[in-house]
């Protein structure tokens, strides 16, 4: 078939979920587009005027984990983002192409400025005004890498060196008139067209800006147009913009509406800065959206103390859960510290997690919901009904990760239902994935039923999902998975199809195991003196394959993965897995474990 008639149908099935918001921004973008160099044009008719700071923030801000870089390296121009180092001169090479755009994207963003003294922040700051000005084809002055730069210099330059920058009154001015370009541009070019995470950070960047420069004498009462002094008005439009978007993009539980772990952690911890330097009464509408995203992230902790990798999600990007709870805390935001252990059904984000209160440390957390808002699942990953869990504070069975975000394919694998631990039939995803960050055809999560106790901590989980019904036979994979606080799981897959499909069932295994068969469907991994067991049933036998785990960005590491290939029109397999010595399984119904017996 030609490669336009398949793309045409896909592209339907990928913009016909799309917001009229952004059907209107896209619109509005390329108009503008048409204007040769609207942003340069902007510029040359502005006037930098000096602004003076005007906030007291609770406390210092929590720096991004780039404050660790190697301060000498950044004065080379040697820079590493995402695990990958390039060297592009010293002075700093801000225009370079060369590095891919999200590394070029980290280099805009400016956390690294956190490595440097009062002086060498400065002293790129002012280099970063003289050679990337405001012009068409800048990278740094598109909204999304011009929001997190904001955040980042008024905390440093008004916050953490306040001294040292209003102490040299011209260099003062040149860095206020140029924020004050900035916040003015982002106020006027918000990405609707793009909007979740994207317009969060826009509003959360305009709303710390403006809380850094407005004086509580200028702050309006009631309701007021955006016509005042600019700080004021992008404070306005900040602090209205999240509200709503808070209110729509934090799910009752507390998750984030795109289902990504690490976002979560990038968003909370910007909330969380914006808490810090926002006035009693804002502090008071904001606490309770970053109370409950720090719940919900304590939730998706794993014991290591890292986040799970479900979606688009990597270590090292964002603060660790732990830090970001000790930063709120110092705010005065309780946390449910203790929700890294319990047991809890996250019903709207539809994340299952079965704890254990006591020191083994074993976590289990499944994925039983949609992929995300539905007018923007970039973010998404095929893993519906996929699981991760943790043995004695390890990571036994683990997600693909997330390579990079360039159509690739380690992209494709990782977002794909190969890097998850799931069903796979016919060789098909669940979702219809293309391109780097865009989905056609969706799969949605059905008759899910969860019972969990959270006094006992047993769990389970049964659901399936419509991601294959496009396929002949209209096949459907449904999962059930029995969790006991102990460390047993319990799960049982059937695939029904009205006729015969391929099945493919993957058991992703975490690094530093060592994996010993007892036979062909019996295995015992090791690592430091812990001891589990994986009982594997099906018709068919299942086999040890070679496959991928991407922790961090660019990071390729290879993992062994338990594999079962069934045919049928009623496909039938499963595993047990357990903490400790297995001895005696009945296939789908028990195991016993130390005297004690273990069900569904």
């Amino acid at each position: 078939m030609p490669r336009s008639t398949r793309s045409i149908p896909r592209l339907l099935r990928t913009v016909r979920h799309l917001s009229s918001r952004q059907i209107i921004g896209q619109l509005r973008l390329r108009l503008r587009s048409l204007g040769g160099d609207r942003l340069a044009k902007w510029a040359d008719k502005q006037t930098p005027e000096q602004m003076e700071p005007a906030w007291s923030p609770v406390t210092d801000f929590l720096p991004p984990p780039q404050a660790s870089m190697d301060a000498d390296a950044i004065r080379r121009g040697e820079l590493t983002f995402l695990n990958q180092t390039y060297a592009i001169g010293s002075p700093l090479d801000w225009g370079t192409t060369q590095p891919p755009k999200l590394w070029q994207y980290n280099l805009h963003y400016m956390d690294y400025l956190w490595a440097l003294p009062a002086d060498g922040v400065r002293a790129l700051v002012l280099d970063y005004i003289e050679r990337h000005p405001p012009k068409q084809g800048n990278c740094g002055w598109e909204p999304y890498p011009l929001s997190l730069r904001l955040m980042n210099w008024c905390a440093l330059l008004y916050g953490r060196d306040r001294e040292q920058t209003l102490a040299d009154h011209a260099e003062h001015a040149k860095i206020s008139g140029c924020i004050r370009l900035m916040a003015a541009w982002l106020s006027q070019n918000l990405e609707t067209h793009i909007c979740a995470n994207h317009l969060l950070e826009n509003y959360l960047a305009l709303a710390m800006t403006g809380n850094c420069f407005v004086s509580e004498a200028e702050l309006p009462e009631g309701k007021t147009t955006y016509e005042n002094e600019l700080p004021v008005a992008w404070w306005l439009i900040g602090v209205e913009g999240l509200q709503n978007e808070l209110g729509e993009q934090t799910l009752a539980d507390g998750g984030h509406y795109e289902r990504s772990p690490m976002y979560q952690s990038r968003l909370l911890c910007a909330l969380l800065w914006v808490l810090n330097s926002a006035r009693p009464k804002y502090r008071e509408m904001l606490t309770p959206y970053a109370q409950r995203m720090a719940n919900h992230l304590a939730a998706m902790t794993h014991p290591d103390g890292q986040i799970a990798l479900f979606n688009d999600a990597a270590f090292g990007i964002y603060n660790t859960p732990g830090e970001l709870f000790d930063f709120a805390e110092r705010l005065g935001i309780e946390v449910d510290r203790k929700a890294v252990s319990r047991s809890a059904w996250l019903a709207e984000s539809g994340y299952a997690v079965g704890g254990s209160d006591n020191a083994a440390d074993h976590r289990f957390i499944m994925d039983a919901g949609e992929l995300g808002p539905s007018y923007q699942p970039g973010h998404a990953h095929s893993d519906l009904l996929s699981f991760e869990l943790s043995l004695f504070g390890k990571r036994l069975v683990v997600d693909a990760g997330n390579y990079d975000y360039v159509a690739s394919d380690m992209r494709a694998y990782c977002r794909g239902v190969e890097g998850h631990n799931t069903i796979e039939i016919n060789g098909q995803d669940q979702c219809e994935l293309w391109s780097a960050f865009r989905v056609g055809r969706r799969a949605y999560p059905r008759k899910v039923a969860v019972d969990c106790d959270p006094s006992t901590g047993e769990l389970s989980v049964s659901a399936s999902h419509n991601g294959y019904d496009h396929l002949p036979g209209r096949p459907r994979h449904t999962r059930r998975a029995t969790w006991h606080p102990e460390g047993v799981l319990l799960v049982e897959d059937r695939v029904d199809s009205a006729e015969e499909v391929d099945v493919v069932s993957r058991l992703r295994l975490g690094e530093g195991w060592t994996l010993r068969p007892v036979n062909v469907d019996h295995y015992e991994l090791a690592q430091g003196g812990d001891v589990a067991t994986i009982r594997l049933f099906g018709e068919a036998g299942w086999e040890v394959e070679d496959g991928w785990t991407c922790p961090h960005f660019y990071d390729k590491r290879p993992c062994r993965v338990l594999t079962l290939r069934a045919r049928g029109s009623a496909v039938r397999c499963g595993f047990i897995i357990a903490a400790g010595t297995i001895d005696g399984a009945v296939p789908f119904e028990s195991v016993e474990l130390g005297g004690k017996t273990y069900a569904f």
